[in-house]
């Protein structure tokens, strides 16, 4: 019982790793899961990142991995960064 669980269990890993793993929609994705990451819907970026993967048919394990940007140490950065491109779209300088 047990191998034959764990034999599915890793074919349907194996499946979610590399559904649509070509470079257009592996860039999609990377591009979707960052933005969810980023969004201020802190609690909701898992769903929000599914919901869209599967919207769209994007790669799952990966838009959620990128989400994964917004941990506390990349705060900082995160901030400063959409001040500076705020700057930027607003004064042009």
């Amino acid at each position: 019982m047990i191998p034959r669980l764990n034999a599915r269990f890793r074919k349907f890993a194996a499946t979610m790793m590399t559904e649509d793993m070509n470079p257009a929609s592996a860039g999609a994705a990377v591009f979707w899961g960052i933005l969810i990451g980023i969004l201020p819907i802190w609690g909701l970026q898992t769903l929000t990142a599914l919901s869209v993967a599967f919207l769209l048919r994007l790669n799952k394990p990966l838009i959620l991995a990128c989400t994964f940007i917004n941990n506390p140490l990349l705060i900082p950065l995160i901030v400063a960064s959409s001040l500076e491109l705020g700057s930027v779209l607003r004064t042009g300088s």
